[in-house]
């Protein structure tokens, strides 16, 4: 089994981003991925911040799904 490690730039690679303000500070994150192993089967993992306890990932994949549902808005650039 693989050791774990900082996944940032496989995220970049994939065009993972957020829109921040300039003085927003981002607390902690989860991360749902799918990942195709050697043999080319997928699977779902995930990833969170250090320190996170069990009670925050729940909430913030929770608040995730709730978000996805809702249609999204024009948003003004």
């Amino acid at each position: 089994m693989s050791e774990r490690g900082p996944i940032g730039s496989r995220l970049d690679a994939l065009g993972v981003g957020a829109r921040l303000d300039g003085e927003e500070l981002v607390d902690g994150a989860v991360v749902v991925m799918r990942v195709i192993d050697t043999d080319g089967q997928a699977r779902v993992a995930s990833a969170w911040s250090e320190g996170m306890d069990f009670i925050v990932r729940r909430g913030l994949l929770e608040i995730a799904l709730d978000a996805d549902r809702i249609p999204p808005q024009d948003e003004e650039d």
